[in-house]
């Protein structure tokens, strides 16, 4: 199924604004018929566990292992911070991990400074989904075949600069508890929306036009999973007294047709599924699919 029948499969619901951020739910408009584990939640109940690769090819941070010890398929989002190990990773891209199974999957070190065990040797999966500018500018990089490493350096640097801290070659991590107060005031005021299947948040940036997110996942648990970690990702990016910028149902769906319309190229295989990524005139968009059914969807927009 192409990206814009599963974008028509959604229905935007009516929006909620707090601390800068617009949240709008996604209903759907379709029976779930994928079923899926969020790593984090797999990780956190001891049904998975990432290390690092022993026999990684090339520079050690850029291959981390996931060992699925459950009897659901594990859904490893480009979104995954993970903690821990040699260094902070973030996983490179979106992928499905099956029962019973161990994949290695291509990650992106969050963490330039450090290179040994410090606490945990495997990792844990940090609450607050990756920076979504940095998840953004990555798939641009992707669909280019441009690098990736030191782009993402470099965004952590800045990140971190934005946020007081002296260091470029720390972790993301430090960034999130800066503000971690305000971060837990925006994920009470948005909660997950009862059967709502994906989420789309808009927020201000200090010039031009608002960002924009949007995931969209196989069944109505996976969202309420993964939506405030997403919440608080956006929320890095405003400011606490921030108005929700003016975004409407119909430019959003405006922009889910111009998505749609994009032509998408197939992604190296990890794991089990179809992984499809796209440029198009305002932004970038992922779509993972298993034998022709949606899995997960991602757009970034500014």
């Amino acid at each position: 199924m192409e990206f814009a029948e599963h974008l028509k499969a959604v229905n935007i619901g009516e929006p909620a604004a707090a601390g800068g951020l617009k949240v709008f739910p996604l209903y759907p408009l379709r029976p779930a018929a994928v079923t899926v584990q969020l790593l984090a939640d797999a990780v956190a109940h001891n049904d998975a566990t990432v290390a690092e690769d022993a026999h990684a090819e090339g520079p050690w941070y850029r291959r981390v292992v996931v060992e699925n010890h459950g009897r659901v398929a594990l859904l490893v989002r480009d979104g995954d911070l993970l903690l821990g190990g040699m260094q902070d990773r973030t996983a490179e891209r979106t992928c499905i991990v099956p029962p019973q199974a161990k994949v290695v999957i291509p990650a992106l070190c969050v963490e330039q400074r450090r290179s040994q065990y410090a606490g945990r040797e495997d990792f844990g999966v940090s609450r607050t989904s990756a920076d979504p500018e940095l998840r953004s500018m990555r798939i641009f990089a992707s669909v280019r075949h441009q690098p990736l490493q030191d782009m993402t350096w470099n965004m952590v640097g800045k990140r971190r600069e934005s946020a007081g801290i002296a260091d470029r070659g720390g972790s993301l991590l430090e960034v999130e508890e800066r503000v971690g107060k305000r971060l837990e005031e925006s994920e009470a005021a948005l909660p997950p929306v009862y059967l709502a299947c994906g989420v789309a948040i808009a927020w201000a940036r200090n010039r031009g036009a608002p960002s924009l997110h949007v995931e969209v996942f196989a069944d109505a648990a996976a969202c309420a999973a993964a939506w405030p970690g997403l919440v608080r990702a956006a929320a890095q990016g405003t400011c606490p007294d921030a108005k929700g910028p003016r975004v409407s149902r119909t430019e959003l769906r405006k922009l889910f047709r111009e998505a749609g319309r994009a032509a998408f190229e197939v992604a190296p295989e990890v794991g089990v599924g179809n992984l499809q990524r796209a440029q198009f005139g305002a932004g970038v968009a992922t779509i993972l699919s298993l034998e022709g059914r949606l899995v997960h969807a991602s757009l970034f927009a500014a």
